[in-house]
């Protein structure tokens, strides 16, 4: 779906891992943080499920084929599962005071950027 001349999906497949990203490292508080990074994730894996009906026409920096297609949509799938499983293994992990608050924050967020760039190369 193209308004105003951007292709939403592909809109919401860059900007929504950039924005959370940032976010994630601001936020303090680790259940915040958690079920931000796995609505992040979940929504970017929806954006990404719309390359199978839709593709971006090519350009001077983008050419999305079938085989990227699956490369993508894999990887936001992984990085969805990956936040979903690792929200309950950190909260095990802070209960038992291995892990603090503040750190658990950025290991979102650098965890976020890193599952969205894979899907990408």
């Amino acid at each position: 779906m193209i308004l105003g001349g951007i292709d939403l999906p592909l809109a919401a497949l860059l900007v929504i891992p950039a924005v959370s990203a940032m976010g994630l490292a601001l936020l303090p508080g680790y259940r915040l943080t958690a079920r931000l990074n796995v609505l992040a994730t979940f929504l970017t894996f929806l954006s990404s499920l719309s390359l199978f009906v839709e593709r971006p026409e090519p350009g001077d920096y983008l050419f999305v084929d079938d085989l990227n297609v699956v490369f993508i949509v894999l990887g936001t799938f992984v990085g969805f599962t990956t936040s979903a499983f690792s929200a309950s293994y950190i909260a095990h992990e802070m209960e038992t005071g291995k892990l603090i608050g503040r750190v658990v924050a950025n290991v979102h967020s650098e965890g976020r950027h890193c599952a969205s760039v894979g899907g990408f190369q």
